[in-house]
């Protein structure tokens, strides 16, 4: 999501907000620079907790699009924060933050640029790209594709934490039988519900690896040079998947996430800022141990392929205004205007009749291939209250990062945000009810402000495509 005008800095609490200074918001009646500045001193005052450090925000970056154009950005907080005081540094928008599950789509639009090149297919075996067998053993005829990995209806699990693979050990191994977790890795044959691939959804970051291991294989090159080849440089972005091959100026720009949450995971909300990633004063951890022979597309999981990309608020909104568009990014093109449609393409649809989804209380109802889906057509899939829009995009949540990048392409509308860490417990208030947990909704509330949120039914148009994408046959899949 980008600007159109100068940035102007001003002070406000202490803190630093960066802003469209001269860009006034079209739209809703009484928009315009006096309702972004309520909105500004209203997320300001999230960032400070209403004046009480225990409900305090480390960081908060946010932008607003309309018709395509950012027309809102601001920051909040700091990315460093030093208990003394002297080495505490402002969030920027060109902070970068590690932004969790919002890489998932970086890897899928780079999925989608080696489709377009021929290189891969959405709807084969990926075992004939991984060579070795990648199947679940309940469901042996069955294949598992590209498009499954994408859309998390593989039938694979990330059985814990077990998702996380380091060298030496490659991928083939931790789905080799003889794995102590090989049973938990895959969804089982059940006589009343169907698990099988393609069938039953389920979200699993482990997916991810194996896509991180495909990119790989047909690229001959590492997944985290792959992402920078084919998003980072061509879109002219700082960040990356691997922190130690940032450029000096890139990691002096992280952003440390922060929890107050002890290592027992005991919340202390009186208590200090606790760093959980990205922490530059305790130094740049290698992606690889030194000396480490690694073979690309032996287990792209090692470069965090689910959730390890640094971004900037300014890289968020170009990855919005991807999402958004036919592929092209400013006089970019990142992919043709079929693959932003196959990326957009739903992939699964919860059937309550064959019980093809466990949990998500009504929040989950659709997934395409690579984004989620926010319908509007319940109360608990909703981005903002009363919008029926559906909504593209990705939540991120990890290590105190909270985060969405989503878009409504036929309107042109967008909202981005990162919160880098919480004072509190953000889901200690959470009934499950909701797409949002509570901060998540009261930035939002105040982001939707800024845009026209339609009232009653969604628009003939994203009716109309809906029913266009969810039907629309596919191999591999059943919609």
């Amino acid at each position: 999501m980008r600007k159109l005008s100068m940035v102007v800095t001003v002070l406000v609490g202490g803190l630093l907000i960066f802003a469209c200074g001269d860009v006034k918001t079209p739209g809703p009646e009484g928009s315009g620079l006096e309702v972004e500045d309520e909105v500004r001193a209203a997320l300001q005052d999230l960032t400070n907790g209403g004046g009480q450090s225990t409900r305090a925000l480390a960081g908060l970056a946010v932008a607003v699009m309309r018709q395509g154009e950012v027309t809102f950005e601001a920051t909040f907080g700091r990315a460093h924060i030093d208990p003394a005081g002297k080495n505490d540094c402002a969030l920027t928008p060109e902070s970068l933050m590690r932004v969790a599950s919002i890489s998932k789509m970086l890897s899928a639009i780079v999925v989608m640029q080696l489709v377009e090149e021929g290189a891969l297919e959405l709807d084969s075996d990926v075992s004939e790209v991984l060579g070795w067998e990648l199947c679940n053993p309940h469901f042996p005829d069955r294949a598992i594709t590209l498009r499954q990995l994408l859309s998390h209806t593989s039938s694979i699990r990330d059985a814990g934490e077990s998702y996380i693979i380091r060298y030496p050990r490659a991928l083939a191994e931790v789905f080799d039988p003889a794995d102590p977790d090989f049973d938990d890795r895959f969804q089982i044959d059940e006589e009343s519900v169907d698990r099988g691939p393609g069938a039953f959804f389920e979200y699993a970051n482990l997916n991810y690896g194996v896509v991180g291991t495909i990119l790989e294989k047909v690229t001959g090159v590492r997944f985290d040079e792959v992402m920078q080849q084919y998003f980072f440089v061509p879109l002219g972005l700082s960040g990356g998947f691997n922190v130690a091959a940032l450029s000096e100026p890139e990691q002096r720009s992280l952003a440390t996430l922060y929890r107050k949450r002890d290592q027992e995971e005991v919340w202390h909300p009186e208590g200090p800022w606790v760093a959980q990633v990205d922490d530059i004063a305790e130094g740049i951890p290698a992606a690889l141990p030194d000396g480490a022979d690694y073979r690309p597309g032996t287990n792209g999981a090692q470069f965090s392929p689910q959730g390890g990309a640094r971004l900037s608020l300014r890289g968020l909104e170009k990855l919005a205004k991807l999402l958004m568009s036919d592929g092209r990014v400013g006089d970019v093109r990142v992919l043709v205007p079929e693959s932003v449609m196959e990326l957009r393409r739903l992939a699964w649809r919860y059937d309550p009749a064959a019980a093809n989804i466990e949990g998500y209380d009504g929040t989950l109802h659709v997934y395409a291939t690579g984004p989620r889906v926010i319908t509007g057509t319940t109360e608990g899939d909703r981005l903002f209250a009363g919008d029926q829009r559906r909504w593209i995009g990705h939540f991120g949540e990890a290590y105190g990062l909270l985060a969405g990048v989503w878009v409504h392409p036929e309107s042109g509308d967008g909202v981005v945000f990162a919160v880098t860490g919480t004072a509190f417990d953000p889901y200690a208030l959470d009934d499950g009810r909701s797409v949002l947990v509570p901060i998540e909704a009261q930035i939002l509330q105040q982001l939707g402000s800024l845009l026209e949120v339609p009232e009653g039914q969604p628009s003939t148009k994203d009716s109309k495509e809906h029913e266009d994408l969810s039907t629309k046959d596919t191999k591999g899949h059943e919609e």
